[in-house]
């Protein structure tokens, strides 16, 4: 009689297998005005809307979304564009796969922010100007 080794049990009975590890995601928050857009990156993971009211287009759907609302978006549905409408700012909070190119491009430009913010700060002090 032949006896089967694990790894060919579980190639036989998937069941056995363990999930999947998540990604990481990294998650960011913006903020838009009545009529402003946004491009939502490709690496998206998920859209939660923090306030506001939200039209978003996803695969060739025009969604509304508000306060409290969450989509869950596979892969590649993200590059689709989200405007914000109404009197409330719209916030958004989106979540991006951590390893993603776009998330590595997202925080270089948020830490240049910071340091031209701190920059400008310097200046301030060294003239006297407070804010």
């Amino acid at each position: 009689m032949n006896r089967l080794s694990t790894a060919e049990v579980r190639r036989f009975v998937p069941w056995l297998n363990p999930p999947p590890t998540p990604r990481p995601l990294a998650l960011y928050r913006l903020t838009l005005l009545d009529g402003e857009t946004y491009t939502l990156p490709p690496s998206m993971r998920e859209l939660r809307v923090l306030s506001g009211v939200a039209g978003v287009r996803f695969g060739g759907h025009h969604h509304i979304l508000i306060h409290g609302e969450k989509r869950t978006l596979a892969a590649g549905q993200g590059g689709s564009v989200i405007s914000a409408s109404g009197d409330v700012p719209l916030v958004i909070e989106i979540a991006l796969d951590a390893a993603s190119d776009e998330q590595q491009r997202m925080k270089r430009q948020f830490y240049q922010r910071m340091a031209e913010r701190q920059q400008l700060i310097e200046v301030e002090d060294q003239s006297g100007k407070r804010w």
